[in-house]
């Protein structure tokens, strides 16, 4: 996900042409700031990392006073410089941060600072809070929000405010949509309660943001109607139909179009301050410098981390090579490497880079994973039994390593896939614990709910599609939506695996050569 200059995915249109060499991002020293939600890497003072990392750790005790999560693996944030840097590791210039949510680990790529004026630089700060309450939302599993309350929840929190006593401060307007909330042909309640479940126009995606904003705020801050957000999402969830949920729990909507709209024009809107003893004072930032391999391989890093597709892979991993060079017993190195030579099809070089990885730190679970999937990617093309077993046995070391990580269990799962072979109920299982470690992570939800669709339980399935399928950031041609509307529609199990089939649910997974992903970007990352 993306933020604020552009909304939408972040990988959607690197171009070869923006990819630049190790030297072309100019950097002083990284260091990594660790606790227990995050681990930060900053090119920046050791001092403005522990601020950072201090205000992020207090910014997600805030979010948990109001949002309730399971509690997932930490979040890995890339911190540059400034918003120039987050545009040329992409390769756009109209975006201002990243969110990437994978079972491989959830990546944020966010600026430290905005050149220019107070409402600009606030625009910083801004992105980094809006994404990060991006994964909050997402990290319950068996649960969902609405595109709306998604977008108007991120608004909300993404104008926290630090304060220097240690409390945090919520309520402030976003002012970058100043005009669209007051006015730009305002939508109503209705409108916005709606807006999942049709196609949206330019203006009318802003309005998604600006107005769900207001009704999120008024909602949680206005005073009158304590609980009914709540108890709206928890309708939705049982499969009730927006515009029905909204009149069961908000009654007259033309009364409460009146009633937001008499609480945008007041004077002053009220906040929520949270003390320091609420969000569990005394937080543990613990910093340390990155070895010399990382310091340099780690712009080359992020740009993989982003996302690569067939034309930039190559560059990438060229990149990479230079970057590793002096460093074949850096194990952290050497894992980054093999996952640029894998993106990039170089499976041998792949493969002997994790295998170096691997020699430094027989523990490391990144390069079992790399290393089983060359050999799945190989068996793929040789319809080798050896090797497909041999892929799996890594995917298997790597589950016994660290059983708490999602992906051995979603590699696994592919393995059968791959093949045209129906996935055993072993490997089901394992997915569905991985949607639970990583419920943030939108392609389990497809394999888990076309696994369901195969077995004719559709109950089951639209379960799983539903929170793909009114996420707002998956845009108008979502294909769980199209599923769900199937489903809801009434549509036999013959039909809704026919249109799962059409929608090419059968060919996900982590195995496919990047020439025959019709230049889409990687998968997974």
């Amino acid at each position: 996900m993306s933020v604020l200059l552009r909304k939408g995915k972040v990988l959607a249109g690197l171009a070869a042409a923006t990819i630049m060499s190790c030297a072309g991002v100019a950097h002083a020293a990284w260091l990594e700031a660790t606790t227990k939600h995050f681990v930060i890497y900053g090119d920046m003072s050791e001092a403005k990392l522990r601020q950072f990392a201090d205000n992020m750790e207090r910014f997600d005790g805030a979010m948990r006073q109001i949002v309730k999560t399971d509690e997932t693996k930490p979040v890995t944030v890339y911190v540059v410089e400034d918003m120039s840097e987050v545009q040329k590791l992409a390769g756009r210039r109209n975006v201002g941060g990243f969110y990437q949510p994978s079972a491989q680990g959830n990546y944020m790529v966010i600026p430290l600072k905005a050149q220019g004026n107070n409402v600009v630089r606030n625009v910083a700060r801004h992105v980094y809070f809006h994404e990060y309450a991006h994964h909050m939302t997402l990290s319950t599993s068996g649960s969902f929000y609405p595109g709306w309350v998604t977008e108007g929840m991120a608004e909300f929190f993404g104008t926290a405010e630090m304060n220097e006593d240690g409390s945090v401060t919520l309520g402030a307007a976003p002012t970058m949509r100043t005009y669209t909330i007051g006015n730009a042909n305002r939508w109503t309640v209705e409108e916005l309660l709606t807006s999942d479940t049709r196609k949206l126009k330019p203006d009318e995606t802003e309005q998604r943001y600006s107005r769900g904003w207001l009704m999120v705020h008024y909602l949680l801050l206005g005073g009158k109607r304590n609980g009914q957000l709540a108890q709206y999402v928890s309708l939705i969830n049982k499969t009730v139909p927006p515009l029905e949920a909204g009149k069961k729990v908000f009654g007259d909507l033309k009364g409460l179009n009146k009633e937001i709209d008499r609480y945008v024009r007041s004077a002053t809107l009220p906040g929520l301050t949270f003390t320091p003893d609420a969000l569990k004072a005394g937080i543990e930032v613990k910093i340390r410098p990155v070895s010399q391999g990382m310091d340099r391989m780690m712009p080359t890093r992020i740009r993989s981390a982003i996302g690569v597709n067939h034309e930039t892979a190559p560059k990438v991993a060229e990149a990479g090579r230079t970057a590793s060079a002096g460093f074949e017993n850096d194990a952290w190195v050497q894992r980054s490497l093999a996952e640029m030579e894998y993106d990039a099809n170089n499976l041998d070089a792949a493969e002997a880079a994790a295998d170096r990885a691997l020699a430094a730190d027989p523990a490391n679970i990144m390069a079992m994973l790399y290393k089983g999937r060359a050999y799945a990617r190989r068996a793929i093309a040789s319809k080798s039994v050896s090797d497909w077993k041999t892929a799996q046995s890594w995917f298997l070391k790597a589950n016994k390593a660290d059983p708490d990580h999602a992906m051995p269990f979603l590699l696994y799962y592919d393995t059968f896939t791959a093949r045209g072979i129906t996935p055993s109920d072993g490997a089901l299982t394992g997915l569905l614990r991985a949607i639970v470690l990583v419920p943030q992570d939108q392609q389990i939800n497809f394999r888990i709910g076309y696994a369901y669709v195969l077995r004719g339980d559709l109950k089951a399935a639209r379960s799983i599609f539903a929170p793909v399928a009114f996420n707002a950031e998956n845009g108008d041609d979502n294909k769980a939506r199209k599923l769900v509307d199937a489903i809801d529609a009434g549509k036999d199990a013959a039909a809704v695996q026919a249109l799962a089939k059409e929608l090419e649910l059968d060919k996900i997974n982590d195995f496919i050569p990047p020439e025959d992903k019709k230049a889409k970007d990687k998968e997974g990352k």
